[in-house]
């Protein structure tokens, strides 16, 4: 018994001296202030990159994901949310149909990140492009021909002019309309004295065509998005082997007379007319298809010789140069 006792006793004294130990310990951790570190707030990221579908190449532009607004750098983005949900990732960038794309980002614990990543592939109008329901002829009963013509066409006649000549005088301009419903415009140039060498004529001709349909990057209204004109033009360039716009070429021929006295020359330039439709919607074009130098001889000789470059700004062994 007395054993027993002496057990007991012993057992008591070391859970005193472990509690006084705990106690040590506690008092310890309160009078360091060691504080218990809060994991960091779960984050969220979304990137990506902008890529043109027609040549694989980066795109820069502004992209919306939900409320917010970033732009691209070598068609890169990025951005942080502070949780986790759906997100809408919008890009309406000029000459380009509008894209979106919708994204979950799952909900993360604290002190965790939640990434997701997402590339736009942007169609622009050459990916758009249709056949024509129809190519006609345009007429003056076409919707818009008159203003068309007046406008865009005949306005061409100042630069097909501006030409700087020595020894010669230029006329004025004169414009028929062919049974096609093409337009013909004959401009004369008159020597000061006859000739009978060989002259080098300079002229200028007209490559790419003109609509009446406006794509949206010419239009004065701000245009987000890929237009149906846009789309338009589009098909309409690829069908006709031509870049939408005029660009005026500087370009030289030349004319022998072969014994003949040259009092001078026409430069008649033929400009196409036409009416498309593509995917419903008509609209007219018009371009040079052909350039002709018709020389003028002192009528006491009879030559008829004329030089027909077409629509080839170097045609004649002339050197073309953009003006």
């Amino acid at each position: 018994m007395k054993k027993k006792s002496i057990l007991l006793g012993l057992n008591a004294k070391l859970a005193l001296i472990l509690v006084a130990f705990c106690g040590l310990f506690a008092s310890c951790y309160e009078k360091e202030n060691i504080d218990v570190p809060t994991p960091a707030a779960a984050k969220y990221t979304i990137y990506g990159n902008l890529f043109s579908a027609s040549t694989g190449e980066a795109v820069n532009g502004t992209v919306t994901i939900g409320s917010t607004s970033v732009t691209t750098t070598n068609g890169y983005f990025t951005t942080t949310e502070s949780a986790g949900g759906t997100y809408t990732v919008t890009v309406n960038l000029d000459g380009y149909l509008e894209a979106t794309r919708t994204i979950f980002l799952p909900t993360v614990a604290a002190g965790e990140e939640c990434v997701c990543y997402a590339d736009i592939i942007l169609f622009d109008a050459t990916t758009q492009v249709v056949e024509p329901e129809a190519n006609d002829p345009a007429t003056s009963s076409d919707a818009g021909y008159t203003t068309f013509v007046g406008d865009q066409v005949l306005a061409t006649d100042a630069f097909i002019k501006d030409l700087s000549l020595t020894g010669a005088t230029v006329g004025n301009v004169t414009t028929i309309i062919l049974s096609d419903g093409s337009i013909q415009k004959t401009l004369p140039v008159t020597y000061t004295s006859a000739t009978t060498e060989e002259v080098s004529v300079p002229y200028f001709s007209i490559t790419g065509f003109i609509s009446n349909v406006i794509p949206s990057s010419a239009s004065s209204t701000l245009v987000r998005s890929l237009s149906e004109n846009d789309i338009w033009i589009a098909s309409a360039s690829k069908f006709l082997g031509r870049a939408y716009g005029f660009t005026y070429v500087s370009s030289t021929s030349t004319i022998n007379p072969n014994g003949g006295t040259l009092t001078g020359y026409d430069i008649i330039y033929t400009y196409a007319v036409r009416s498309l439709t593509f995917s419903a919607k008509k609209g007219l074009v018009s371009y040079m298809s052909n350039v002709v130098i018709s020389p003028r001889y002192d009528t006491t000789h009879d030559h008829s010789h004329s030089h027909s470059h077409g629509d080839d700004s170097n045609a004649g062994g002339g050197s073309g140069s953009s003006n």
